[in-house]
């Protein structure tokens, strides 16, 4: 089945429960690099399913790293880069972790694959573990953060909230 958003088109296994970009989440990364420019260059997202985040944040970055530990979920992220032309979305089947196998999914943690990054956005469940595996990579280059945790729990990671606490999905900034 495919799902049309804005100008992009994506294969589906069926519509309702999708997670998508908002008008709200797109006004946070204008406002974002609007502030920093310069902090373009790399996003990281964490638990891309069918690659609707990648894909459309991909106007707004150099380079987007899809990562998707589920095989099948990658199948569908996969034939979705290939169907919007988003050369510069990379994706990457494997899982985020900074406890070990999770999900019965083999795991390695953010500081280990990257050094630097300027976004990361994740929705996995377990928000608040995968950022802690990238926590060399968060105190080096203080990415603006998308995910899913609580103001005390971004606190806890040396970073402020930004938006509605309240909001499914929160934004944080150092």
């Amino acid at each position: 089945m495919i799902y049309e958003l804005g100008n992009y088109k994506f294969e589906v296994l069926e519509i309702d429960g999708i997670s998508q970009p908002t008008d709200y989440d797109i006004e946070h990364i204008k406002y974002f690099l609007s502030e920093n420019p310069e902090r373009n260059k790399i996003m990281i997202d964490i638990g891309a399913y069918l690659g609707l985040f990648s894909i459309i944040y991909s106007q707004f970055f150099e380079t987007v790293y899809a990562i998707e530990p589920n095989k099948e979920s990658f199948e569908y992220l996969e034939n979705n880069i290939k169907l919007n032309g988003c050369n510069n979305v990379i994706p990457m089947n494997i899982g985020i972790s900074n406890s070990g196998p999770w999900r019965l999914v083999s795991v390695i943690k953010i500081d280990d694959l990257f050094k630097t990054a300027d976004f990361i956005k994740t929705n996995t469940g377990n928000d608040i573990d995968v950022l802690r595996s990238g926590s060399l990579l968060l105190k080096n280059s203080s990415p603006f953060i998308q995910a899913d945790v609580s103001i005390l729990d971004g606190f806890e990671l040396g970073y402020d909230c930004m938006s509605d606490p309240y909001d499914k999905n929160c934004y944080f900034r150092r």
